[in-house]
């Protein structure tokens, strides 16, 4: 019995220990010597398959003895609710003061250092992310004359980078470095859908399914093998929620785990132009033009606006709130009497919420609108301006931002806080790669940062996240 109640014992002196391992523990008799880790960072990146160099400072109170180190990682624990950092026992990598260790696979781990000077003994726990160079920042698709498409990406960067003097910049050959035995061309559109992006192209009617962290192809879609008129001119959707608008007039989803490409009877063959995406990913809508109609190919049915519009042209559309979508519109007869109505997301409930003078209108169905949630501002770009409107009155007549004659607007869109506008641009005044990015703040329009010479010609520009 007396045995049962050592190893009981044991076991909870060990498990004390072992908690402390997350902490800048000291372990020492206070008469005897002291150490502490001091450590600039208390989270650490490194890029995959690069060496990972760090060291710390040791300080010792009492007499200088000398040190032995141990660094060991493992799988962070982000799942369980207890206190403990590593999801399971630490491999052990090195016994030296400076750890130099390549990490081969992505992911979040607990990196621990434990120093010992025969006296004292003290740990110091990290978050260590190892990423990739394309972890999470701008993207911009272009395309040159010729039909080659390019991707560049500028990472945003941690705060151990930025303190450690890495500088902001784009990589501009991302799709065809990581990709080397691929020959892709004519793309028409990328787009993100949580772990994976879709890259769609004219030839064959192709989709090609990317790794979202390494731009990596993982699957090549023939869809014309199974709708042969398919041409995606347009992705749209979030996470899960994916749509690829087709010339043809159709929408369809992508099935992106087993890479189908899923025929939904509601959202077939109603001669769709355009897209927009909801104020949530749970809304999708599809414009007919001619026909003056709006439908949204949710549940088992395709919802549409009915014979709501019919004397009008629509223009565009704002979601306002999940409850609140906006649509903007002209009367046929008399393109100078706009209208603002209000719907709910469903497309029903409609109520006329503003009248608007549409004489020299600075908006059309060419544009692309993007609405802040944070400002509660629509943004849209018409001719090489961008405007500002407040959702609540007349559209105005002055740009917010103004762009030379030299910069020809091609691409815009916002970061996922909706406080900033990328606005993308082929400068026909540079030689070499004549596109560029200009970053402004949305409650200003101040320009906050300008990249020239990064693209060819600006197809999509996009935040892609983690």
């Amino acid at each position: 019995m007396k045995k049962i109640y050592y190893i009981v014992f044991a076991i909870l002196v060990s498990g004390l220990l072992d908690a402390c391992i997350h902490d800048d523990t000291s372990l020492a008799d206070p008469d005897f010597s002291q150490l502490s880790i001091i450590s600039q960072y208390d989270t650490l990146s490194v890029n995959l398959s690069e060496e990972f160099v760090y060291k710390v400072d040791v300080v010792q109170s009492g007499e200088e003895r000398p040190l032995t180190y141990e660094w060991g990682y493992a799988t962070y624990n982000t799942k369980d609710e207890s206190d403990y950092p590593a999801k399971d026992s630490l491999k052990i990598i090195s016994n030296k003061a400076e750890l130099r260790y390549t990490f081969r696979k992505l992911g979040t781990y607990y990196l621990r250092l434990k120093v010992d000077n025969g006296e004292a003994i003290s740990f110091k726990g990290f978050m260590l992310n190892v990423t990739t160079p394309y972890d999470e920042g701008i993207t911009v698709l272009s395309q040159d004359d010729a039909g080659n498409p390019r991707i560049s990406f500028m990472k945003t960067l941690t705060r151990q980078e930025i303190e450690s003097g890495v500088k902001k910049e784009f990589v501009t050959d991302v799709l065809t470095k990581e990709n080397p035995d691929y020959t892709i061309k004519n793309c028409t559109d990328l787009a993100q859908f949580g772990p994976y992006l879709l890259l769609a192209s004219r030839e064959d009617g192709l989709i090609y399914k990317l790794n979202a962290k390494t731009f990596g192809v993982m699957y090549k879609n023939r869809v014309r093998d199974i709708i042969p008129d398919f041409t995606c001119k347009e992705l749209m959707g979030s996470g899960a929620t994916n749509w690829m608008l087709s010339e043809n007039g159709s929408a369809y989803r992508y099935e992106l785990t087993f890479d189908e490409v899923l025929v939904i009877d509601n959202a077939v063959g109603y001669g769709y132009d355009a897209c927009f995406f909801g104020y949530s990913s749970s809304y999708q809508y599809f414009i007919d033009y001619d026909k003056s109609i709006i439908y949204s190919p949710t549940g088992n049915k395709a919802t549409s606006s009915s014979n709501y519009f019919e004397d009008y042209n629509i223009i565009g559309m704002v979601p306002w709130t999940i409850t609140k979508l906006y649509t903007i519109a002209v009367l046929k007869e008399d393109p100078s009497q706009g209208r603002v109505f209000q719907t709910s997301g469903s497309l029903s409930k409609l109520t006329e919420l503003i009248k608007f003078d549409g004489t020299d209108l600075k908006l059309d169905k060419n544009s692309t609108i993007m609405f802040s949630k944070t400002y509660k501002n629509a943004y849209y770009d018409y001719g090489n301006n961008i405007y500002r409107w407040n959702c609540t009155g007349q559209f105005p007549k002055t740009p917010f931002i103004t762009f030379p004659d030299t910069k020809e607007i091609t691409a815009v869109a916002m970061d996922p806080d909706k406080t900033l506008i990328y606005v993308c641009y082929v400068d026909s005044e540079r030689s070499g790669l004549k596109g560029g990015i200009d970053i402004y703040d949305a409650n200003d329009g101040k320009l906050i940062e300008s990249y020239g010479g990064i693209a060819d010609r600006p197809l999509r520009v996009f935040y892609k996240t983690k």
